[in-house]
């Protein structure tokens, strides 16, 4: 029995010793996978916190709410209160040797504008100008000359020269109305005419005082009575030529300032009669005329104009046509002439003008007449004949 029992409790230690062996074998393994396991894990979570936040919302396909929390799934960085982070810390959500996630920051939302209610339109007082002594000066560039005052402004444009001054020639055109008046006691000079005028004058400036000058003028279809009874009229035609010089001078060197111009001229007259005519006769009148004109502006658009001729020893010339007869052995010839007119300019160079004019020649005859007058048939003795001429003329004046 004892022996029996001896065997049974060595069988019995032998197994216990056996299992305690393997359980310490079981203890062990456990101890180092528990080992392993927690290594791991520290070593999985090393690696999680320097996994990049794009990569971990890759790596997210589960939805796994302690991602979603730390704001990784959404891509964003969200600040917390230190209350709720200490919430977190204290239920073990974030370790702390977790590292921070680098977040990408969201562009920010524009926000719109509420919207107002519209504004009452508001009255703008009219702003007045500044009065001229209160403008400040401008700065003038070099070589530039200062803005003038008004009364410096006039003065200077009474200052500078007018342009029709420095205008270098002068052409004129002007229509007209002729009325002849021969009046003596002789019949053969005595007689009357009217008939329409064409005029053409111009004049060089060699400076704006001196010029030389020519004129022209014609009777247009004149005709005279060739008959006591005025039963029978034949063509006359009338016409004046000169050519001579110019001096002029102004009084005053503003815009307004008269002229002055006196004109020493040769003057020649013709009547020309028919060969056929049997009681006129062809006449001429020809020597040196003085003449004396002013312009004196109204204002800076229109000026009146006034004239003086004289022609104090003139050549007279009877000639004969189918009769010849002459009024006297010599003849004392002198013609004086007026004008009085207005120009109307637009500008330096173009004007026209209104003239009117009348000029009288006045023939004295000595010793007989060489005809018996056909009306008392006596041949007169120191005939005298008065020969006027009066004419309207409206012109145009070019220059340049």
């Amino acid at each position: 029995m004892q022996i029996g029992w001896g065997r049974g409790g060595l069988e019995n230690g032998v197994l216990l010793q056996a299992r305690g062996d393997e359980s310490r074998k079981v203890s062990m393994r456990a101890g180092f996978s528990t080992a392993l396991l927690f290594s791991l894990l520290l070593i999985a979570q090393g690696s999680w916190g320097q996994v990049d936040p794009s990569s971990a919302l890759l790596l997210n396909s589960t939805g796994d709410a302690s991602v979603r929390e730390t704001g990784i799934g959404s891509g964003r960085y969200t600040v917390r209160p230190k209350n709720e982070a200490k919430k977190d810390s204290s239920r073990g959500i974030r370790s702390e040797t977790e590292p921070t996630p680098v977040a990408t920051p969201a562009p920010a939302a524009t926000a719109q504008p509420a919207p107002q209610a519209p504004k009452p339109p508001q009255a703008v007082a009219p702003q007045k100008p500044a009065p001229p002594e209160l403008t400040a000066p401008q700065t003038i560039p070099p070589q530039v000359s200062a803005p003038q005052a008004p009364a410096e402004a006039v003065a200077a444009q009474q200052a500078t020269p007018e342009a029709r001054r420095r205008v270098l020639m002068e052409i004129s055109v002007a229509p007209g109305y002729l009325y002849n008046a021969s009046e003596s006691s002789y019949s053969y000079r005595n007689y009357n005419t009217s008939a329409p005028t064409i005029a053409a004058e111009a004049r060089v400036w060699f400076n704006p005082s001196i010029a030389v000058q020519t004129s022209y003028l014609g009777t247009l279809s004149s005709s005279v009575s060739d008959s006591r009874d005025g039963s029978r009229s034949v063509a006359a035609a009338q016409q004046w030529f000169t050519a001579g010089l110019r001096a002029r001078g102004f009084v005053g060197v503003s815009r307004m300032a008269p002229s002055l111009s006196a004109g020493i001229d040769y003057m020649e007259y013709e009547f020309r009669a028919p060969s056929d005519a049997q009681t006129r006769a062809k006449l001429k009148s020809s020597g040196i005329r003085v003449s004396v004109d002013a312009d004196v502006p109204a204002n800076p658009y229109r000026s009146w104009t006034l004239g003086f001729s004289v022609a104090p020893k003139l050549q007279h010339r009877e000639s004969k046509t189918e009769i010849d007869f002459q009024s006297g052995g010599n003849v004392d010839a002198t013609q004086v002439g007026m004008s009085l007119g207005t120009n109307i300019r637009f500008d330096a160079t173009s004007m026209m003008f209104l003239k009117l004019s009348h000029v009288v020649e006045k023939d004295l005859f000595s010793g007989p007449a060489t005809l018996a007058d056909p009306v008392t048939g006596v041949a007169p003795s120191g005939v005298s004949v008065t020969n006027s001429f009066t004419m309207i003329q409206l012109g145009y004046t070019w220059g340049n």
